[in-house]
Formats: structure tokens, sequence, C-alpha cells
């Protein structure tokens, strides 16, 4: 009886030492999905960041058509006052971690001319957050 309850009792604590443990989270902060554009897109703000961290941007671009020359261009304020940048051609996809500065816009924008051709891009930013 002892040797059962103590066994009992040892599988009850390993099950209570596991509640409450959580393990750090990406929470979406910004995504886009855009289908068949045929024109660029000025200067947008994605999203501010409300505090410094660590985020993640996956974004896929493809495009179609002669004369396709778009590319997705993404720009930030590092927290040391330099400048993050990605750019993303028709046909390629990225998972990019990245920190930019809080309180300052994250950028982007679809640069080219218009042509016969069309772009698609699909693009999410999560934050990584914490499990405190």
């Amino acid at each position: 009886m002892r040797k059962t309850l103590a066994i009992c009792l040892f599988l009850v604590l390993c099950c209570v030492s596991g509640v409450g443990q959580t393990q750090a989270q990406w929470a979406v902060v910004w995504s886009v999905a855009l289908f068949n554009q045929s024109s660029p897109i000025n200067r947008t703000v994605a999203f501010t960041p409300t505090e410094d961290g660590v985020y993640r941007l996956s974004c896929a671009m493809s495009g179609r058509g002669s004369n396709n020359n778009y590319n997705f261009q993404m720009y930030w304020a590092l927290p040391d006052g330099g400048i993050g940048e990605y750019a993303l051609i028709p046909g390629a996809n990225v998972m990019l971690v990245f920190m930019p500065k809080a309180s300052v816009p994250v950028i982007y924008y679809v640069v080219g001319s218009q042509g016969t051709g069309t772009y698609n891009l699909g693009c999410t930013v999560e934050q990584l957050q914490n499990s405190n």
C-alpha cells in the first residue's frame, strides 16, 4: 500500500512540476497577401514595434509575364542606430530573424516598372514572446 501511494504521489508531483512552464511563442504582428498585382507599392508602414525584441519575417514572392521586374523591400531601424534592410525578387522566399528598434516604423514597398507582368506577395512578421 505504501509503495503504491508513493508511486502515485511521485506521478502527481511530476505532473504538477510541469504546470506553469511555458516556452517562448511567436505572435503575428503584421501580414499581407497580395495576388496578381501589376503596380508598385509606395513606402508603407508595415508595423511599429512597441518594444525592442526579436522578430521573424517570412515572405514569398512570385511573378509571371514578360517585363516582370518587381521586388519587395523592407527597412527597419536597428537599436544601435543603423538600418536593417531586406530585398526579395519574384521566385524567391525568405525567413529572416531581425531586431528592429522600438517605436520606429518598419517600412515596406514594392519597386519596379509597370509592364505586362504581375506579382504575388505573401509576408508575415511575428514577434517572439517572452516565456516569463
